[in-house]
């Protein structure tokens, strides 16, 4: 094989023999310009049909020809069913034997997500979970997701499923109720969608590529961080009709004015009670569970302390 070249959508081209680490932008076809030689002793006859090598995408074949510098294109439309990782190798082999590969070419990585929380790309703890914190003001973390390499065209169907379980607790929110349908060069804006909500739990993010490529799961965990005293003291001196021992019950009834618990294992599980509301209970009254600050039945500290009061 002499040469095969990739020209992507802005018309730069990118020789898939001897490649660069600077991987092509994609576009909605994919198109190539090749040569390939024959042999120069004969080949032997063959049983059967000729042999016939088809360069591939997918299940999509094009037949090769030989000697001529020749140009195809792929169009997504024409690939058929495909993984993220068909749509990104192109494949050299002889038709009818399509396991036996002669040649092919990465045109980019595996295509993964990348979650953040503001600016900062959220990673995998040293047992391969991944955290954020609800914020002590409290505010949710400003989540973000985005497919990659950058420069993939079509679109990403993106939802996201947080689910709560404790002692009378299954809770379970869906962002947004349809799929959220954006451009794949896009960042979806998770931030946006919880408007004035304070979740935590099990967060599981979907997405699906193109509607070709299967739906994948992204897992993550939605854990709270304590707000200060000096939080809880400026939004109970700025309230009104305040009894004069407020302040000291807040502490008695909440190990110290905790809403998060600060013992115990952070981890997936339920079990797992680091950073997750304070389970407390009325004495005598076992079936009367409270939840976090002054034991109210809320997630948010301010909206406990609300009630409360």
């Amino acid at each position: 094989m002499s040469h095969v070249i990739y020209e992507d959508k802005s018309g730069k081209k990118y020789d898939l023999i001897q490649p660069l680490p600077e991987k092509p932008v994609f576009g909605e076809d994919f198109n190539f310009i090749y040569t390939i030689l024959k042999d120069e002793l004969p080949a032997l006859d063959t049983f059967g049909a000729p042999r016939k090598l088809v360069f591939a995408i997918g299940e999509k074949e094009i037949e090769v020809e030989y000697d001529e510098c020749k140009g195809f294109s792929f169009k997504l439309e024409d690939i058929g069913k495909i993984t993220a990782e068909d749509l990104l190798t192109l494949k050299l082999y002889q038709k009818g034997d399509e396991t036996n590969v002669l040649w092919e070419a990465v045109l980019a990585g595996e295509i993964k997500l990348e979650l953040k929380d503001g600016d900062t790309i959220v990673k995998a703890d040293s047992k391969g979970n991944y955290y954020v914190f609800i914020e002590e003001t409290p505010s949710m973390p400003k989540l973000s997701a985005k497919i990659k390499p950058d420069g993939l065209s079509g679109t990403v169907k993106w939802q996201l499923k947080i689910e709560y379980e404790r002692p009378n607790r299954k809770d379970k929110d869906i962002f947004p109720l349809s799929n959220k349908s954006l451009p794949a060069s896009n960042s979806w804006d998770i931030f946006k969608e919880f408007e004035n909500k304070i979740i935590g739990g099990k967060a599981t993010l979907t997405w699906e590529w193109l509607e070709k490529a299967p739906q994948k799961e992204f897992v993550f965990y939605i854990k709270g961080k304590n707000p200060t005293w000096d939080n809880i003291k400026a939004f109970v001196d700025n309230a009104q009709n305040i009894p004069w021992f407020l302040l000291r019950l807040i502490k008695h009834e909440s190990k110290g004015a905790k809403q998060f618990e600060e013992s115990g294992i952070l981890g997936p599980n339920w079990i797992n009670i680091k950073n997750t509301p304070i389970l407390g209970h009325v004495p005598d009254k076992p079936n009367d569970w409270g939840w976090g600050l002054m034991q109210i039945n809320d997630k948010y500290w301010k909206s406990n302390y609300t009630t409360k009061v």
